[in-house]
């Protein structure tokens, strides 16, 4: 027996497989032609998919992941003041 994969479901993993290679690029400028093109797309049909998917555009989604990240950088290196120095 073997599954096969819609239409619809071989589009999404496409968008979260842009969605991931935007994550890993995180510090890189936002380049949708490039997103478009890891998701086998037109730029404008990756923007509205990319909205209708995950519930943001691709800019939006780029802003909020950098904001949210900064407190995780925090949290991770400042535990509490008295451990500066010690080994972690």
């Amino acid at each position: 027996m073997f599954w096969v994969m819609s239409h619809r479901e071989a589009s999404n993993r496409l968008l979260l497989r842009a969605r991931d290679h935007m994550a890993r690029s995180f510090r890189d400028p936002l380049d949708v032609p490039a997103l478009a093109r890891i998701a086998c797309c037109s730029q404008a049909h990756f923007s509205r998919s990319f909205t209708e998917i995950v519930g943001e555009s691709p800019t939006r989604y780029r802003q909020r992941g950098d904001v949210e990240a900064v407190p995780n950088c925090f949290v991770k290196a400042w535990v509490r003041p008295s451990s500066f120095g010690e080994a972690s």
